[in-house]
């Protein structure tokens, strides 16, 4: 499992933020 939990942020919401960079 690819979890951060000290940042308490997942895979999955990097993922979406790499999306608003490619806009």
């Amino acid at each position: 499992m690819e979890i951060y939990h000290d940042s308490e942020i997942t895979v999955h919401q990097l993922n979406e933020l790499r999306e608003e960079d490619k806009k």
